[in-house]
């Protein structure tokens, strides 16, 4: 028991690892050019690291889980990321439905690492227009709903 809980409390550095046959596979998945599928892969380790460290479901913005899903094809690479940083392999659980409550709890916790990127991750609709204030974003927006990934040049 002790092992799993160091695994997850783990003060792991920054990501660092690219992968472009996963970032080429985000760009013709998703439609955006280079730049685009790249923050979205890089935001998506980040979010892996929420997940590894969270004891609660969270769910990801629609960018991220782009990117998730075309770094989960590349089983090999993925499993190898997975076990080496945090000695497990990260399984993805979607749900069938947006769960704004376990957005609204990744969203503060990304927040909670410095500024985030708004063509990524929505003002959760969770907590209205307060939590926009305490966070900095715009009351307007929402959790990713399957529409628009609100960023790159596709869509």
């Amino acid at each position: 028991m002790r092992l799993l809980r160091r695994l997850r409390k783990t003060n792991r550095p920054a990501p660092t690892y690219s992968n472009e046959a996963v970032i080429q596979r985000i760009q013709e998945d998703a439609g955006v050019d280079r730049d685009t599928a790249r923050t979205w892969f890089d935001e998506m380790l980040i979010f892996l690291d929420l997940v590894a460290d969270s004891k609660e479901f969270i769910s990801p913005p629609g960018p991220v889980d782009v990117a998730w899903h075309a770094f989960i094809l590349h089983t090999r690479d993925y499993e190898s990321y997975c076990s080496e940083r945090f000695g497990r392999v990260i399984h993805h659980e979607p749900t069938g439905e947006p769960d704004p409550h376990a957005y609204r709890r990744a969203y503060d916790r990304r927040a909670r690492q410095g500024q985030l990127d708004p063509a990524i991750w929505a003002v959760p609709v969770v907590g209205g227009a307060a939590a926009a204030s305490e966070t900095g974003g715009d009351s307007g927006g929402g959790f990713w709903d399957g529409g628009s990934f609100g960023g790159g040049d596709g869509g």
